[in-house]
């Protein structure tokens, strides 16, 4: 039976990439059933910008306006039809991060039947066939719960950020994304299977969670503005027997941390706060013994980045 995907893209104040992300998706061998594109109260011209976009895309009838009660906090919404693709556009009251509007997202997606979600940050490009492989691989199990894909650096050519997800030691909250710096063709060359049982989170950047997932786990935790959401939602998941999957054949391209300021090149201190708060929230939920050596490993990563930045501002 085909299964229905969505796709789920959250912007904020850049919706230049947005709109090429969803330009890549429209071009692949399949497009899905559904393109949501949530805008989390930009304060630039964004939900013009792509409200205008999203009209563009439609063929042969007229927007519709999206009145969804099971969508909190929706500002606004249209929807249009490209076939049997359906493309809407949703505006959020507030900027709630994350979790706020990719939940936003998830919900209209799921009052349109939906079997599948596919949250994919606006900063990444996806390869024609990478739908298609992850949703063969995410119902290829009889508990499909995640699935991650192949991502690569979009500036390094080749240069792998992470086969699928990683894993995070519960005990620092330090996490070792599996595969990275590795080449595209080094990670081809590892098992998949293999990959899987090494993962204990998919990297929130490129996620495609079931439907049975969401309604067994729930949704995103909204308490979490920015980071740490996808160990959350797979440890919920795990907990109650979900897996997690991995599939090569997915490729994405990111542009690592270009919309929340935290790339392997540059490290923005409020999105470090924000992480080591999410950090200490998560442990605190699953692993509560934990928290002591989380806390002292978040105190030594902030101080070791505030000297780096004191020292780099003296140069």
């Amino acid at each position: 039976m085909h299964k229905k995907v969505a796709v789920i893209i959250l912007n904020y104040e850049r919706w230049q990439e947005t709109v090429l992300c969803a330009n890549s998706i429209m071009k692949g061998t399949e497009q899905g059933s559904h393109i949501i594109i949530v805008d989390n109260a930009s304060g630039d011209d964004s939900s013009i910008k792509l409200h205008q976009w999203v009209l563009t895309q439609g063929k042969g009838e007229a927007p519709h306006r999206i009145t969804s009660a099971s969508v909190p906090d929706l500002d606004w919404g249209e929807s249009v039809t490209n076939g049997s693709l359906r493309i809407s556009f949703l505006r959020m009251q507030r900027n709630g991060g994350y979790a706020y509007g990719n939940n936003a997202g998830i919900c209209l997606a799921l009052e349109h039947g939906a079997d599948a979600f596919w949250i994919l940050n606006n900063d990444t490009i996806v390869d024609k066939n990478a739908l298609g492989a992850m949703r063969r691989r995410l119902f290829a199990d009889d508990s499909p719960g995640l699935c991650g894909s192949l991502l690569l650096y979009a500036d390094v050519k080749d240069c792998v950020q992470c086969c699928g997800g990683g894993r995070t030691n519960i005990w620092t909250f330090l996490s070792r994304l599996r595969g990275r710096n590795l080449t595209r063709e080094q990670a081809l060359a590892l098992d998949a299977k293999d990959v899987e049982r090494s993962l204990n989170f998919i990297y929130g950047a490129s996620m495609m969670a079931s439907r049975q997932f969401y309604e067994a786990v729930g949704p995103l935790d909204e308490s979490l503005f920015l980071y740490c959401e996808e160990q959350d939602w797979a440890w919920r998941g795990m907990k109650k027997g979900f897996t997690l999957a991995y599939t090569p054949l997915a490729v994405v391209w990111h542009r690592e941390g270009y919309t929340s300021g935290m790339s392997y090149r540059r490290k923005d201190m409020k999105s470090q706060w924000r992480l080591l708060v999410s950090r200490i929230r998560v442990t605190l939920k699953h692993h509560p013994y934990a928290l002591p050596f989380v806390i002292l490993g978040c105190c030594y990563a902030g101080v070791r980045l505030f000297v780096k930045r004191i020292f780099a501002a003296s140069c």
